[in-house]
């Protein structure tokens, strides 16, 4: 199968998308049950992306300045087009962002099936006049282009279920396919390894925190914890790997309650960086806000980039349950702080024979189920069942499947 996928996101920015859809290409490139092909923004930064002729890059965009995105959506637009002819693309697959013009362009246009990958939540009512405005014709493109996909899927059964129910004809075409991260990129390093490099060696033991909006993911629980457990563990330290406009409010929090000097705030870091420091940690916190975790679910990258490095988490529900079926982790109720913190207690205060044989079992756990390259071959079976049935001999199953 040659497969064509086109996006609109920075593949070099260390953000959720940015990350999801790097790690995507990449597996994609290195399948050998088909031919990948990709089309990328040219990149804001150096990333490890191979350019050859198999990637693409295209004009980058603003997507809040109207000129910019315009000119990008028409060049991602006719180099789709021409690859197609080029390559003889079997399927195309993107990920339709805000405003997916070139998305719903193609699928007008294009003859070839098309296939979306790891929908998210693209349907609510934001917030802002200028965000509703914009929001009208989002939903009118996004929706045609989910109408015209063969296949797609989901990362959390909580959206797989809410489409399901919103586009009844087309559940045969959805999928819930969880998120995934690179084994190869995160792995275990040695504990005080990694701290002794980061220059923190005076923390033990160590909770900790990596990802995006760290103030309400997670890193306002690691400053409530390092200050209600700094008794029990007299050099227990506090790391939050992340930035953000509001990520001085944990450093007012952790000054406010005595434990400034117990925390470190790296604010954003390389991608690149984030392995040492997950490392760096004896345990893993990943939170959401509870109205937004109960709607959409949680299969966050970072509990699977804890995992693959060998750290248990302590995670809010709504998803992850193979943490608590496998013993790599314990779910919480984040509004309940004095029970959140004994649980991260309980794991902080396991023997070190006992972390060790956790990181070891996780760490395979991540690799055989959790990896990248496991869910690109998981989707590729996907999408080659969805091309499958629009060739179907029988004639009722084939109309009746082109007719969802």
């Amino acid at each position: 199968m040659r497969i064509l996928y086109f996006t609109s996101t920075d593949v070099s920015l260390p953000n959720g998308p940015g990350v999801n859809e790097r790690e995507f290409i990449l597996a994609g490139l290195a399948s050998q049950e088909c031919t990948f092909f990709a089309v990328v923004p040219r990149p804001e930064r150096n990333f490890d992306l191979p350019i050859s002729d198999r990637v693409t890059l295209i004009h980058p965009h603003q997507r809040r300045r109207l000129v910019p995105y315009m000119i990008h959506s028409v060049a991602l637009f006719s180099t789709v087009r021409s690859l197609i002819r080029r390559f003889k693309v079997d399927l195309l697959v993107c990920r339709p962002g805000a405003l997916p013009l070139a998305d719903y362009w193609l699928s007008k246009v294009s003859p070839r099936p098309l296939a979306i990958f790891s929908s998210g939540e693209h349907l609510d009512l934001p917030e802002g006049i200028r965000s509703r405005l914009a929001y009208w014709p989002h939903k009118v493109m996004f929706e045609s282009v989910l109408r015209r996909a063969v296949a797609v899927d989901f990362p959390t059964p909580q959206i797989w279920s809410e489409y399901c129910q919103l586009f009844p004809r087309n559940q045969p075409r959805f999928r819930c396919i969880e998120n995934a991260t690179n084994t190869e990129r995160f792995f275990p390093v040695d504990t005080y390894e990694a701290r002794r490099t980061l220059q923190i060696p005076c923390f033990d033991p160590v909770v900790g925190f990596a990802g995006g909006s760290p103030w309400e993911r997670g890193g306002q629980i690691v400053v409530e914890a390092v200050a209600s457990l700094k008794p029990k563990f007299p050099r227990l330290g506090g790391i939050v790997v992340g930035g953000g406009k509001r990520l001085d409010s944990l450093r007012q929090r952790a000054e406010k309650l005595g434990v400034a000097e117990n925390c470190l705030f790296t604010g954003s870091v390389s991608y690149e960086a984030v392995n040492l420091y997950i490392n760096a940690f004896d345990l893993g916190l990943s939170f959401d806000r509870p109205e937004r975790a109960a709607k959409i679910g949680n299969s966050s990258q970072k509990v699977r980039q804890y995992l693959a490095c060998g750290k248990p988490v302590v995670f809010q529900g709504y998803g992850n349950g193979f943490l608590t079926e496998h013993g790599f982790g314990q779910s919480v109720d984040i509004d309940d702080l004095p029970a959140t913190c004994t649980a991260i207690e309980h794991w902080l205060a396991l023997p070190r024979e006992q972390k060790n044989q956790i990181a070891l079992e996780a760490r395979q756990f991540a690799v055989e189920h959790l990896s990248a390259k496991d869910t690109f071959r998981q989707r590729l079976s996907f999408w080659q069942h969805s091309l499958d049935q629009l060739t179907e001999p029988n004639p009722a199953v084939r109309d009746a499947y082109r007719q969802l």
